[in-house]
């Protein structure tokens, strides 16, 4: 009966993959990945087995290089985000949990010129994390207008739409941004442009902005009375969130407080009382909603 011998260690064909491994490893500084790859993969038997050693190799450097060209860029050290990205650091590889590219990075350690440099070497203005949030997105959120401005200068889409549709003008609003605002609305951001919910930006101020930013808001145009999908409109935001300087504004530029009910029936002083929003309450009582 035939019994099939086992190879060992010191066999030929094992001593030609280590061998074969060996030199791919030496040879991947001089040609690069992709040439040393297809060049063993044409070689077949173990040097096969060896592209798959220099594939992986090279996925691990990749992500080696790109942590260390975050670390520089959250260290602020522009001469060292120049040397790691001309070690050819992948700007738009994602990096960490929330798989922030070079340029999310840059724009949360708010350096502008890190960011020109980044975008100077291919940093994708239009490149998503985790949370679907482009480098625009983010920069807007926090306020960042320097930064705002260079991204939109580097091709930004200024009408992108987020999560839920939402803009960056909408994002700008919600956070009470009103440098941003302005900047956004002067470039010709859309102002009437909707979410998934058919609301407005008027919506989003409602919500978080203050009443100079609500007043500013409330000369683009927009229909204060506007209604979303559930009936909702912007006082009744106002009084759902408890914002009682935008509940001013919008009622000394029309909006109604007693005549729209949402779907349920209820008017802004209904939301407010059901929220336990009492500035929001007491506002709308002083400016005449009947109880």
């Amino acid at each position: 009966m035939l019994q099939s011998t086992p190879v060992s260690l010191s066999s030929p064909s094992r001593r030609r993959s280590a061998n074969a491994a060996r030199a791919a490893q030496l040879l991947l500084p001089t040609l690069g990945c992709i040439t040393l790859v297809t060049l063993l993969t044409a070689c077949g038997g173990p040097a096969l087995e060896s592209s798959r050693i220099v594939q992986n190799k090279a996925k691990d450097t990749s992500a080696s290089t790109a942590e260390k060209l975050h670390e520089a860029i959250d260290a602020g050290d522009v001469a060292q985000v120049r040397q790691r990205l001309n070690q050819r650091a992948d700007p738009n590889q994602p990096v960490g949990p929330d798989e922030d590219t070079a340029m999310h990075a840059a724009v949360r350690e708010g350096n502008e010129d890190i960011l020109n440099l980044i975008m100077s070497k291919g940093g994708k203005t239009d490149a998503l994390n985790a949370r679907k949030k482009s480098p625009l997105m983010v920069a807007v959120e926090m306020g960042r207008l320097p930064l705002v401005k260079i991204l939109v200068s580097g091709g930004a889409d200024i009408n992108e739409k987020g999560p839920g549709h939402i803009t960056p003008l909408m994002q700008a609003a919600l956070k009470n941004r009103l440098q941003v605002i302005r900047f956004l609305v002067e470039s010709s951001a859309q102002t009437e442009a909707e979410d998934g919910r058919q609301r407005t930006v008027l919506f989003y101020g409602a919500e978080g902005a203050d009443e100079e930013t609500m007043k500013y808001l409330l000369t683009l145009g927009l229909d204060v009375n506007a209604h979303d999908r559930q009936g909702q409109t912007p006082l009744m935001e106002a009084a759902r969130t408890n914002n009682a300087d935008a509940i001013r504004a919008m009622v000394a530029e029309g909006a109604d407080i007693n005549n729209p009910k949402n779907d349920k029936g209820r008017t802004a002083l209904d939301i407010a009382r059901n929220r336990k929003s009492e500035d929001a309450e007491k506002a709308l009582l002083e400016l005449g909603a009947k109880p």
